[in-house]
């Protein structure tokens, strides 16, 4: 995968868990528990650190850093998703 098709790869996949951690958030009918505030924050925390990696990512100069930083991101992507969805069978 070139540059170009990781970095829209790598935004939608921030778009895509920005936009379900948003529709967790505003499908809660109750209060929430803190048990669920506190598994919504986690995923907030990550997914804000995946979206600095990214934006590291994108703003590397040449080749060689972006190439490191492009292995670091593929590195986290797999168990942050993991993660994820094991987060989302609880609020389901």
């Amino acid at each position: 995968m070139n540059r170009q098709e990781f970095e829209s790869y790598m935004n939608n996949w921030l778009k895509t868990w920005g936009q379900t951690i948003h529709d967790i958030e505003t499908q809660n009918g109750g209060a929430p528990s803190e048990v669920y505030k506190a598994k919504l924050d986690e995923m907030k925390i990550v997914l804000h650190d995946m979206r600095t990696k990214v934006e590291d990512l994108q703003n590397s100069k040449d080749d060689k850093s972006w190439s490191d930083m492009k292995v670091r991101v593929e590195d986290m992507v797999g168990p942050i998703e993991e993660s994820f969805k094991e987060s989302l069978a609880y609020f389901h």
